[in-house]
């Protein structure tokens, strides 16, 4: 479906248009983003993370209108990677979520990251999230990852699509810099005791700050 072009194809000025259309199904169905091991990512300085992070683009959609004419010619130099679709600034606006979006949406293979992928130091500093539900939640937390840093996230039990767009929009660029793999949360606690990871807890309903045990809680 998203196979590399070398030049780019005519210029897409119809809504209608089943690549459009196809785009579209990425970011509100998470059903498809996992079936096709793909999601969306809007604006040129995500996509410079993404592909900084080795995520490999198979489409670009660029509105030369909005891009501007030196990063269109930037984007059409590089086309030989990657199948590059020109929109016109109607279409554009169909996809884009941002106010002032700067014409550059991409289409990314997303990558299927297991717990046995996980390279971690001796004394790593991981989050655990469970059954987080909100995209921008978790966005906000990868966020925040990013900056501790943290050497990986576990989510257990996810409520959310870890490739939703919102997420991705959210975490500033921070999904593509920390490892994170969503699993369910027996999964986690048994990689956890694997790894004799010293747990602390955040539970509102009990303590306001991280409780820390001498030992592993599990």
């Amino acid at each position: 479906m998203y196979a590399a072009r070398s030049t780019p194809p005519d210029r897409i000025t119809s809504l209608h248009n089943p690549r459009i259309k196809d785009v579209a199904r990425l970011q509100e169905k998470s059903t498809e983003r996992r079936r096709q091991g793909l999601t969306v990512v809007e604006g040129y300085r995500e996509l410079s993370h993404a592909r900084q992070a080795g995520w490999a683009v198979a489409q670009l959609l660029l509105c030369p209108e909005l891009a501007g004419d030196a990063l269109t010619r930037e984007l059409q130099a590089a086309a030989s990677a990657y199948e590059l679709l020109t929109v016109s600034a109607a279409v554009f606006a169909k996809l884009a979520v941002r106010e002032r979006s700067d014409g550059v949406l991409a289409v990314l293979h997303t990558p299927r990251r297991t717990l046995a992928d996980l390279k971690l130091p001796a004394n790593p500093l991981i989050l655990v999230l469970e059954a987080v539900e909100k995209p921008g939640n978790l966005g906000a937390i990868l966020r925040t990852a990013d900056a501790a840093p943290a050497h990986a996230v576990l989510v257990g039990d996810p409520r959310t699509d870890l490739y939703n767009p919102n997420v991705i929009r959210a975490s500033l660029g921070g999904i593509f810099t920390v490892p994170t793999v969503a699993v369910p949360m027996p999964e986690v606690l048994a990689f956890l005791r694997e790894k004799s990871v010293l747990i602390a807890l955040n539970m509102p309903t009990l303590v306001p700050s991280p409780v820390m045990p001498e030992q592993p809680l599990f």
